[in-house]
């Protein structure tokens, strides 16, 4: 039997092993690609020297034209891809039949012909079939035309496995399947290119182009999709409506969603996940204002992640924006209509656009939860929720997110994917706390027989996730010393273990996750307030000093990793309860000076809710406070917020979004 059948007569339903030589040596196209448009976006006044790769340049002389660089990197490319894929072929593989296939393993060595330019082909340049063509795969015995007429050779076998169109078109019974010729006179021939490219990195699944390319090149982007739903292309339409999802930012949420909506629901209820959770952004880039009414509509029937002021401000902005651009009137009528809302109009303006001044509650999609602490009696069990939509504290019921029992000096670990809450250590007044127990946010409640023993009891701990199944505890106290010591909780099957010892005796310290290290700030030895601070590599199991020192001692201090940086705030000297805030930035290894707080704190609570830090509660050098402040990065300046309804320091407080807040969270108590 031959086995030398061309590409032509290859079975459609290739298996992904049956097409891996083949693709493997299409491997260097994506490369050209992201070098082509991606890495060679330079200054238009860096001098073509500079743009030149060095390397290559040293390969083929000075003397080479800038034109056929990138042509010689490609010929260097496919020539180390060829020898790679030849020495692959084993005697065995050689013999591999199918039903539908049989693969020829002799390979030629050409597979490619460049022309001198990429812009303008020699007028003998490489012909498939009776076509001159501007780029030709390996193999080629197609050809697909773009608006600007260059042609691109391609193996109609491959490009019939990825498209139903390029299928019919080269395979069916019409004109263009007898010539091998397709014109798309819709589309651009670096379309066609980025989309090839596209399809080469997915048939080898390499992961697609590097790095933020979507980002970068989102225009391109969208042609690719709109090229890949006019292709009948549904894997390639899957592929790239995920990469624009996961690349998507909030100025661009509603241009993507608008665009994928009607060919991938999947990946478009995951991007207006996004823009739910993020939807107060889009009120202020004024891209909410470009959602259609239903979205609209929707947006404010659900779980939106604005506030009470935000909700009215997107109301009257899209009412103003939709009228201005030809939207109906009375578009704006129908929002008083809607379940969540008692929109109260005021008098129409002179263009009879109605504006709204007031609406129902909502469940907010963030919370702030603080759990226990010291307050004026003593420890306390009880918890306070701030609503972000009213902006206000709740003190929900005590079966509601309430600790089973008094405790402060303690710590709270949320672990969102988990839906579960952590407390680790504390003291109740009389004991020390040696393990862990846990909240279920799904069942709402606690669960039993949860609880993990640490190696040491732990007051004045602080704690914070690992990873996604690991959550560190350091330092301490046990009732008889400071610790060094830190433990290690495995939450899949709920354990403790020893983890590396810390460079220093620290309680009262605080640790945060950032870039994958655990960094702990201050803390108090027995003797002395600390001025260091140290990360944890995981990798190394080892705990590394930070070669700078922070500008004060602080001791009941707090800390957060904010927007690249490890923010720290407050805390005790030794003699004063501080005001002062101030930041590390691992990549410049200096701490930098930022606005201080209103109010002077130490033995608080920190949590970050949507871009913004708060701080609630503390010991202010007098007693217990009930103020609470939050700080915007962008203006460096704090706001006072609600205070807490129960004076309490040695709270713990976190952040909860999305399905991880209950109705049940925002009942206030109704007191007696």
């Amino acid at each position: 039997m031959n086995r030398r059948r061309s590409l032509a007569s290859v079975s459609l339903h290739l298996t992904p092993e049956q097409l891996r030589p083949l693709l493997d040596n299409y491997d260097f196209f994506g490369e050209w690609y992201e070098l082509q448009h991606v890495n060679s976006e330079t200054s238009e006044n860096t001098p073509p020297e500079a743009k030149r790769p060095k390397t290559l340049q040293d390969k083929v002389g000075p003397a080479l034209p800038e034109s056929e660089i990138f042509n010689e990197r490609i010929r260097h490319r496919l020539e180390r891809c060829v020898r790679a894929t030849i020495e692959s072929i084993t005697p065995a593989s050689q013999n591999t039949q199918s039903a539908a296939f049989t693969w020829n393993a002799e390979i030629p060595r050409k597979f490619l012909q460049l022309p001198g330019t990429w812009a303008k082909p020699r007028a003998t340049g490489q012909l498939v079939g009776n076509l001159h063509v501007d780029v030709s795969f390996c193999r080629a015995n197609g050809v697909i035309e773009t608006l600007e007429g260059k042609r691109v050779g391609v193996n109609k076998a491959v490009m019939s496995c990825f498209s139903d169109f390029l299928r019919q078109a080269f395979y069916g019974h019409n004109l263009e399947a007898e010539a091998g010729h397709v014109v798309l006179p819709r589309y651009t021939h670096r379309t066609l290119l980025a989309f090839l490219a596209s399809i080469m990195h997915e048939a080898k699944g390499s992961g697609g182009f590097k790095g933020d390319w979507f980002r970068k090149e989102l225009d391109l982007a969208l042609d690719m999709l709109d090229l890949a739903i006019f292709l009948q292309s549904p894997r390639m339409i899957n592929s790239l409506a995920k990469s624009l999802v996961e690349n998507a930012t909030p100025l661009t949420y509603v241009l993507i969603a608008h665009r994928i909506g009607d060919h991938q629901k999947e990946y478009y209820e995951l991007l207006w996940k996004k823009i739910l959770a993020n939807f107060y952004e889009l009120i202020h880039n004024n891209t909410c204002r470009l959602l259609r009414k239903n979205e609209f509509e929707r947006a404010l029937k659900e779980q939106s992640n604005i506030s009470k002021l935000e909700e009215l401000e997107a109301l009257k902005g899209w009412c103003r924006y939709n009228e201005k651009n030809g939207g109906d009137p009375k578009d704006g009528h129908t929002f008083r209509q809607f379940q969540h809302s008692n929109l109260q109009e005021e008098p129409a303006s002179s263009t009879g656009t109605p504006f709204f001044v007031s609406s129902q509650h909502r469940l907010p999609y963030s919370v702030l939860a603080v759990l226990g602490g010291w307050a004026t009696a003593g420890p306390t069990a009880k918890a306070e929720v701030f609503d972000s939509y009213e902006e206000r504290w709740i003190e929900p019921l005590d079966n509601v997110l309430g600790l089973t029992s008094p405790r402060s000096y303690h710590e709270i670990v949320p672990m969102a994917k988990q839906k579960r809450l952590f407390v680790v250590g504390g003291f109740d007044g009389d004991n020390y706390y040696d393990g862990s127990c846990i909240y279920n946010l799904e069942k709402k409640g606690w669960e039993d027989n949860c609880h993990a023993f640490m190696n040491e009891k732990r007051c004045y701990v602080s704690a914070c996730p690992l990873d996604e199944h690991h959550i560190m505890a350091v330092g301490g106290y046990n009732n008889r010393i400071r610790l060094q010591s830190t433990e290690i909780l495995n939450t899949t099957v709920n354990l403790w273990s020893n983890g590396a010892r810390m460079n220093h005796i620290r309680s009262d310290c605080h640790v945060t996750l950032h870039d994958e290290k655990v960094y702990v700030v201050g803390g108090f030895d027995g003797n002395s307030c600390h001025q260091t601070a140290e990360f944890y590599d995981s990798v190394e199991n080892r705990w590394y000093n930070v070669g700078r020192k922070m500008r004060d001692k602080r001791s009941g201090v707090c800390s957060i990793s904010i927007k690249g940086a490890i923010m720290v705030a407050g805390g005790f000297t030794g003699r004063n309860r501080l005001t002062s805030c101030e930041f590390y930035d691992p990549r410049e290894g200096q701490w930098h000076v930022i606005a201080s707080m209103n109010s002077s704190r130490s033995n608080f609570g920190i949590s970050k809710l949507r871009d913004q830090i708060y701080v609630a509660g503390g010991y202010d050098g007098n007693g217990t406070t009930t103020r609470c402040e939050k700080f915007d990065i962008r203006l460096n300046k704090w706001y006072e917020i609600p205070e807490l309804k129960v004076r309490r320091s040695a709270l713990s407080m976190c952040t909860l979004e999305g399905d991880c807040v209950h109705p049940e969270f925002i009942q206030e108590r109704k007191l007696a």
